[in-house]
Formats: structure tokens, sequence, C-alpha cells
């Protein structure tokens, strides 16, 4: 997958011969490190706010929401790099 290639920059040109797969599963395992940080990411700050301000969980509540928010539209993103990206390929080959 060409969205991934800082993947494949760590696998020596003898894997990326032998293991195409490895490198779209890494791909894959960074994506949904991007979903799961960018969720705990508004959790903490909403946490935060909350301590702050005393307002218990109406903060946590809405950091979460915006961080689901936030990873479906970091998801969005990827994929529309993607498919740009085999929209390119199709037109060179």
């Amino acid at each position: 997958m060409a969205l991934f290639k800082s993947c494949d920059l760590m696998l020596s040109e003898k894997d990326k011969d032998n293991k195409p797969w490895l490198s779209e599963v890494r791909g894959y395992g960074n994506i949904g490190i991007d979903l799961a940080c960018a969720i705990l990411v508004g959790f903490g700050i909403g946490y935060l706010l909350d301590k702050w301000l005393g307002t218990t969980p109406l903060f946590m509540i809405v950091g979460v929401l915006w961080g689901v928010a936030s990873a479906f539209l970091l998801l969005y993103h990827k994929i529309k790099l993607e498919e740009e990206e085999k929209d390119k390929d199709k037109r060179k080959g």
C-alpha cells in the first residue's frame, strides 16, 4: 500500500520482496494506534478540564466525543489519500 511508505522504509529490500503483506499489516496497525490515541487525547483533555473546573463528567464526555470525531476524520483522510494513490497508479499503468 502506497499510503504507508514510512512502514516500507523500516523493511529491508529482502523483506519487501518476500513479505509484501508485512508492510500492509504495519500500516493497518498504525491506523489502529492513531484512532486509539485520538480518543485517549480527547478523554485526557476532558478529564483535565473536569478536574480543573469541577464539572465531573461533562468535559470528559465531550472530550471522548471530540476524540471519536477526530479519529473518524483522520481515518477519512487516510482513505482519501489511499484512493488518490490508487488512481495515480491506474493512470500510470
